[in-house]
C-alpha cells in the first residue's frame, strides 16, 4: 500500500445507484459536510438525501449506493523497481531477495514514467525489494524529477550512507520512508539482518543530513504491536515528517509465519493501542498516518484518520482510482500490495499505461463487490469492504474484510469472534497466499472494557 500520499486539493465523488443516473459532485477538500450521510444500507426501504450545490437530491427507496472520494484521474504511480534486496524480512509480502526473471530496463522505466506524466501523475513512489540495488537507481530518481514529478522512496536503508543519501538528494529525491518495526530486539527478529536496526537509523540520519525529508513506516503484527509506544518515543525525537503504520497482511513470507498473523479479534486490543499512540504523537505535533488497511468505523476511527483524511474517517480503498502500481516486470495493478500475477489489468510491455489504467478495477466499481459480513454493515457503501489487498489475501476476493474494528466489536457484543484458520498455501501468484477459512466462533473469555464502552463512529 502506498505510503504517505499528499491529498488532492479537489476531489470528485461518484454516486452509482440502482435506477438512478450517475451524479458527480465536485467540492474542495474542506466543503464535505452534508455530502456524507449516515444511512446507505443496500436494499433498505428508506429515502436519503445528498447535498449537491446547496440543494438536496432525493434517492428512491431500495437504493444501493457506492461512494468514492477518489477521482478516476491518475495522480500518482507506485513503481516496484526490483525484487533484489539485501535483507530477508520474515514478513516480506513480495518475497524479495533475488532479482525477478525479467525486470524492467532503464529505458522501459523511463517510458512508464513518461506515460504516467502525460496522464497527469505528479508523484512517483519507488519501492522494492530495495531500489538502490539497481545500478540505475539514481538515474530513475533523476528521470522522474525531470518530468516534473515529486519522487519518494521506501527503504529499509541497510546500505544507505551519507554518500548515497547525497546522490539521491542531488538527483531530486523529495522524501524517503525508512522501515523500522519496533524496538531493536523486535526489529532484528523480523528483519533477520545483523545490526539492521542501527543501519535503519543510520539511513534516517544520512537522508536528514542531506536535506531529504525523512519519514518512517511500520508493519504491525502479533510480535510488535505492544512495542508501538516505545517506538513512538524513539521517533518523536528524530525530526521526521510523518510515520505510517499499517497491518501486516499474511501473504508472501508472512504467509509462512502464522505466529505473526493478527487474528481479527486482536484488533480489539491493537486499534486502541494504535489510537493512543496517534494521540500521544499529535500532542507533539508529529503526524501518524494509519494505513488504508487499518480501521474501520469503530470508536477510534476519527483518531486513526486524524492526519489522513479531512473527513476523519475512511472513504474506502483508493486502489486504481488516483493511484496505480507497476511491478518490476511491468504488470499493472491498482495497488502495489496486490500480486501482479493474479490481479494485473495488463502489462506495460504489451500496451500503453493509459489503456491498462482504464481496465483497473476500483473498489465499488464492480457490481455486488461488497459481500459477506461487510454487505450487512451500516457503513458498507462508504467503506466498501476496506482495503482491497487485505480482503483478497484473507478471503480470496475484495469486498469483505475481517480486519475491521467495528466488525470485531459487533461480533463481540454477540459473544462471538472471527478466527483465521489456514487451509493451505495458494501458489496462484508470485508471492504466495494462504487460503483461509474465516471461522466464526464463541468468545472463550471476556473481551474487555473497549468492547463494553464502544459506540458507533460518526460520519460527519
Amino acid at each position: 500500500m502506498p505510503p504517505l500520499r499528499r491529498g488532492a486539493a479537489e476531489r470528485t465523488c461518484t454516486f452509482v445507484a440502482e435506477r438512478v443516473a450517475v451524479a458527480r459532485l465536485t467540492r474542495d477538500k474542506d466543503s464535505h459536510r452534508g455530502l456524507l450521510f449516515r444511512t446507505l444500507h443496500p436494499g433498505r426501504d428508506v429515502r436519503r438525501r445528498i447535498l449537491k450545490d446547496g440543494h438536496y437530491v432525493v434517492l428512491p427507496s431500495k437504493t444501493s449506493v457506492a461512494v468514492s472520494e477518489h477521482p478516476r484521474k491518475l495522480q500518482a504511480i507506485t513503481l516496484e523497481t526490483t525484487l533484489r534486496c539485501d535483507q530477508s524480512c520474515v514478513f516480506c509480502g513480495s518475497r524479495a531477495g533475488k532479482e525477478a526473471r525479467s525486470e524492467l530496463s532503464t529505458a522501459e522505466i523511463a517510458h512508464v514514467l513518461e506515460q504516467a506524466g502525460d496522464m497527469g501523475a505528479n508523484e512517483v513512489e519507488l519501492v522494492g525489494g530495495e531500489t538502490y540495488m539497481r545500478d540505475d537507481w539514481v538515474d530513475i530518481i533523476r528521470m522522474a524529477t525531470q518530468l516534473g514529478m515529486t519522487c519518494a522512496m521506501v527503504t529499509a536503508g541497510r546500505a544507505i550512507d551519507d554518500r548515497m543519501a547525497t546522490m539521491a538528494r542531488d538527483a531530486g529525491l523529495d522524501r524517503v520512508s525508512v522501515s523500522i518495526d519496533g524496538t531493536r530486539e523486535t526489529h532484528q527478529s523480523l528483519r533477520r539482518t545483523p545490526e539492521g536496526y542501527e543501519l535503519g537509523l543510520r539511513a534516517m540520519n544520512a537522508f536528514r543530513n542531506a536535506g531529504v525529508a525523512v519519514g518512517c513506516n511500520t508493519q504491525v503484527n502479533a510480535s510488535n504491536w505492544e512495542n508501538l509506544n516505545d517506538l513512538a518515543e524513539l521517533l518523536l525525537g528524530m525530526g521526521l515528517y510523518a510515520w505510517q503504520i499499517q497491518l501486516m497482511i499474511p501473504m508472501g513470507r508472512a504467509a509462512d509465519r502464522p505466529e505473526l498473523w493478527l487474528q481479527p479479534y486482536d484488533l480489539l486490543k491493537v486499534i486502541p493501542r494504535l489510537a493512543g499512540v496517534i494521540e500521544r504523537c499529535a500532542r507533539s505535533r508529529f503526524a501518524v498516518y494509519a494505513g488504508d488497511n487499518v480501521g474501520y468505523f469503530g470508536p477510534h476511527e476519527s483518531t486513526l484518520r486524524r492526519f489522513a483524511s479531512t473527513h476523519r474517517h475512511t472513504m474506502g480503498c483508493a486502489a486504481g482510482t488516483s493511484v496505480v502500481a507497476v511491478d518490476c516486470e511491468g504488470r499493472v495493478t491498482g495497488c502495489s500490495a496486490l500480486d501482479g500475477v493474479c490481479s494485473a489489468a495488463g502489462n506495460v510491455r504489451e500496451e500503453g499505461l493509459a489503456a491498462i489504467y482504464e481496465r483497473v478495477e476500483t473498489p465499488g466499481q464492480v457490481p455486488d463487490s461488497v459481500w459477506g459480513f461487510c454487505a450487512t454493515c451500516y457503513y458498507a457503501s462508504i467503506c466498501r469492504g476496506g482495503c482491497t489487498s487485505t480482503a483478497i489475501a484473507l478471503t480470496g476476493r475484495a469486498g469483505n474484510n475481517p480486519y475491521c474494528h467495528h466488525r470485531a466489536l459487533e461480533l463481540a457484543r454477540e459473544g462471538k469472534r472471527e478466527r483465521l484458520s489456514a487451509l493451505g498455501m495458494r501458489r496462484d501468484g508470485a508471492r504466495g497466499h494462504v487460503a483461509f477459512d474465516v471461522v466464526t466462533e464463541s468468545v472463550p473469555t471476556a473481551i474487555g472494557s473497549d468492547t463494553e464502552s464502544s459506540r458507533p463512529a460518526s460520519i460527519s
